[in-house]
């Protein structure tokens, strides 16, 4: 059987999620490493990249999807390369430690083939549907480790239990969800399927929910996982007044969910004072605080750079106190701005622009894809605002959301309105 080269190129995705979700963590021993797996993330990411513009250059239906993702990628290219020059004479960074901290903005290139096989397969749902699976797979994983060891005093998938040191709430190990959590939650809730296949897409994502919950413990990720699940189901598909029926009935749970004590409980914890927990939002506005001044002072209109304990000179910009560290990675998209500046405005306002834009445009379609370009609009951008998607724990998100957004309005843009992908 003939193997046609969209199969060769989902096949490298698929290969590129299961290694940055985890799965080689789950045996006792490497087997290629965890850096090494992520540069070959990253270089296939380029490698996709001239293939697909090899293959599409005369294809003019893949071009309008081309050039969007062309009028993103030459300045972003330049950008973080400019960045990455710039740092490594500013904090003598070693090569290699530059380079681990720059691969992280290599996967957003492989939206080339992500978007390539969207196109191929007239559809987003196929190869999502595959990722998704793999996602909840490696969070069942996790999740039992985590039981084990809490609740056990087992030590399970250790690799996969400790990816972070010392990493604990309410006296518990907690776990990483990792890579797309939000983006599967989505593609699962958008699932229009009926019967045992409806329950178990419903299930799956509480399982998701859940996850965030108690494993995790990550507060503000768990607000914006259950916010972009109200947004999927008041945009899902259906009849005007199934659909009017369904978001009365939605708005009603949601401010009843508001006012319970459960999560009144939740938005005090954010407060200073409120709790021990609270110390994490003390230290986020010491953080903003810290990188607001340290531009201030050096002036750095296009941003500090990337910064990194490998360098001793950026170490001695991060630190605080006895020996601790401001993390760019905890204060979300303004980390981004502190590390690019004003040219930070171009790196995420494109992406909003056109993710926001592209929802307006379907608004008043009646579609599956409306609703998919709801919800990871409503993921991507609030999200971002604590968990900035350019940071090594989230990069691998942002190829997928851009080759949703260039396949979403390369569509749209098509004349042929009665084209079955919308």
């Amino acid at each position: 059987m003939k193997i046609k080269v969209s199969q060769i190129i989902e096949l490298i995705i698929e290969l590129s999620c299961i290694l940055m979700l985890g799965f080689l963590l789950i045996p006792q021993n490497d087997i290629i490493g965890y850096n090494t797996s992520r540069i070959l993330v990253g270089v296939w990411s380029i490698i996709s990249t001239l293939l697909v513009i090899k293959l599409t250059y005369k294809d003019k239906q893949f071009r309008k999807i081309n050039c969007i993702l062309n009028r993103y990628f030459i300045p972003y290219t330049l950008i973080i390369f400019l960045m990455a020059i710039y740092s490594y004479y500013t904090y003598r960074f070693a090569l290699w430690d530059l380079l681990l901290i720059f691969i992280p903005y290599l996967y957003a290139y492989l939206a080339y083939a992500i978007a390539y096989v969207f196109y191929k397969q007239k559809s987003m749902e196929k190869m999502m549907d595959k990722i998704s699976i793999l996602v909840v797979i490696i969070l069942v994983f996790k999740a039992y480790a985590w039981y084990q060891y809490n609740f056990k005093g087992e030590i399970v998938f250790e690799r996969l239990l400790f990816e972070y040191d010392d990493w604990f709430r309410n006296g518990m190990q907690r776990v990483n969800a990792g890579y797309l959590v939000g983006i599967a939650s989505v593609f699962l809730l958008c699932k229009q399927t009926k019967g045992i296949s409806w329950i178990v897409y419903r299930l799956a994502v509480g399982f998701i929910v859940l996850f965030l919950m108690y494993v995790t413990a990550f507060r503000y990720q768990l607000i914006v996982t259950l916010f972009t699940c109200f947004v999927v189901y008041y945009f899902y598909k259906g009849g005007q007044k199934k659909q009017l029926i369904k978001r009365m009935a939605l708005i009603g749970v949601v401010v009843y969910f508001l006012t319970s004590e459960q999560v009144q409980n939740l938005i005090s914890s954010f407060a200073i004072s409120g709790s021990d927990i609270g110390y994490s939002t003390l230290v986020r506005l010491m953080n903003v605080e810290h990188y607001g001044k340290l531009m201030w002072n050096k002036f750095a209109i296009f941003g500090i750079g990337f910064i990194s304990k490998a360098s001793p000179t950026a170490l001695s910009l991060m630190s605080y106190g006895n020996g601790k560290i401001f993390w760019l990675e905890d204060i979300g998209i303004l980390g981004g701005f502190f590390r690019f500046g004003v040219m930070a405005v171009f790196i995420y306002g494109y992406l909003f622009k056109h993710a926001i834009s592209d929802c307006l445009k379907l608004l008043k379609c009646n579609t599956q894809i409306r609703t998919i370009m709801f919800g990871i609009t409503a993921y991507m951008i609030t999200s971002c605002v604590m968990l900035n998607i350019f940071d090594g724990q989230r990069a691998f998100d942002v190829p997928f959301y851009i080759a949703i957004i260039a396949y979403v309005e390369g569509v749209f843009l098509n004349k042929n309105r009665k084209n079955p992908m919308l």
